[in-house]
């Protein structure tokens, strides 16, 4: 499946999507070593007709601050076009696989990167994420 980087701040994600296109599941891998003061998010969103990668870097359950509410933008973009958050995984994965991910010089995805046992961050990365989501269909 064809893979385009794109950054899903400020409605990135809405303006990328085609009318035609339909979101089939949203991936959040969870860094298992900490880049910065918290575990950074890489989002997939597979759609269709390609996968949409958000780098890590602005995204993050664990923030307080701007990776916090920049999560949720991308939350509220997801559930504006899809109303639902049924198809949706939250797993944590080795870093350098997400810099594989990540890396602009592969154009397609072939296969998720394999998880790993990080069962304390997951599920503290999942009980903000349902917060999140409560807080979005407010």
């Amino acid at each position: 499946m064809v893979k385009k980087i794109i950054d899903m701040r400020n409605n990135g994600l809405l303006e990328e999507l085609t009318d035609n296109e339909k979101i089939l599941n949203v991936y959040f891998l969870i860094e298992e070593e900490k880049s910065t003061a918290y575990h950074l998010v890489t989002i997939l969103v597979k759609t269709n007709l390609a996968i949409y990668v958000a780098r890590r870097g602005n995204y993050s359950f664990e923030s307080s601050g701007g990776g916090k509410s920049t999560i949720k933008d991308v939350l509220r973009q997801i559930f504006k076009k899809q109303n639902s958050f049924d198809d949706f995984s939250i797993f944590c994965v080795k870093n350098k696989d997400l810099n594989e991910i990540e890396d602009e010089k592969i154009i397609e995805i072939n296969k998720l990167p394999e998880a790993i046992d990080c069962k304390d961050i997951v599920e503290y990365n999942f009980q903000r994420f349902k917060k999140f989501i409560n807080e979005i269909k407010k």
